[in-house]
């Protein structure tokens, strides 16, 4: 595929593409919406410590340090759990006089709603660009044309994309804000649950390049269908087409 045409298109077609990524990320919204309640109910099991954070003098450093007090309470909501609850971690700040900046839940689940909204969004650009064009992709062709349109910056803050960044806006989205973490825990059983299954396991080997080209394919149906969909579903649905087997309500 000529590179040159694929970055002169997306340049020009910034708002018809972003609109196309808005309705991948309007598809994938329950897809979304149960990743994130796994990620918060991770944090929730085993119960995690409560964190205060206390000031003690020190006439270059007015960071404070950690201490712990109890356990957090599920009597909150999730907005409360992750604006004011402390993981536990930190990071400088290479401020003067301010050493160490102390992590809520809110700032250690972002960085993972930004690399979700990532995946989302450059399989979606990547699609768009292989419908226009009638041609796939390769990796190395995709890297090229993102490199020449800035890492789809200007797709990045006309999309959705862009909410992912500040989680209490993704939690809006998703009407989760003030859903309360016991009620939440209660929805990650139900989500996490699992029907009893015949299947068996069995072990093989393909080439590396198979797995990467079948985890960027499963990547692409992930978004299309709103669900995860792995690079495992995606040999289960191969065979089984190939073959003609039957397929049984509990695969």
């Amino acid at each position: 595929m000529d590179n040159s045409k694929c970055v002169e298109y997306v340049n020009s077609h910034v708002d018809e593409i972003a609109e196309y990524v808005n309705e991948c990320f309007d598809q994938s919204k329950e897809f979304i919406k149960a990743r994130l309640i796994r990620r918060i109910r991770d944090e929730l099991s085993p119960a995690p410590v409560h964190y205060e954070i206390k000031y003690v003098y020190d006439p270059y450093d007015h960071s404070g340090i950690l201490v712990e007090d109890g356990y957090i309470s599920l009597e909150q909501t999730v907005g409360e759990f992750l604006e004011n609850e402390y993981s536990g971690n930190k990071k400088a700040t290479y401020e003067s006089g301010r050493g160490w900046n102390y992590l809520t839940y809110g700032d250690e689940i972002s960085y993972d709603t930004l690399d979700m909204a990532s995946d989302i969004m450059f399989s979606a650009i990547r699609r768009h660009i292989e419908n226009h064009f009638g041609e796939n992709l390769s990796d190395d062709e995709l890297e090229d044309i993102r490199e020449s349109c800035s890492d789809f910056d200007d797709i990045y803050v006309d999309c959705k994309a862009y909410d992912f960044f500040v989680v209490w806006v993704l939690l809006n989205l998703l009407v989760l804000r003030i859903c309360n973490l016991k009620t939440l825990l209660r929805k990650g059983e139900i989500l996490m649950a699992r029907p009893k299954s015949e299947n068996v396991q069995i072990n093989i080997s393909i080439p590396a390049e198979w797995k990467k080209e079948l985890e960027n394919l499963a990547r692409i149906y992930s978004v299309e269908e709103g669900e995860t969909v792995t690079f495992l579903d995606l040999m289960r649905r191969g065979i089984q087409e190939k073959y003609q087997l039957g397929v049984k309500n509990n695969e």
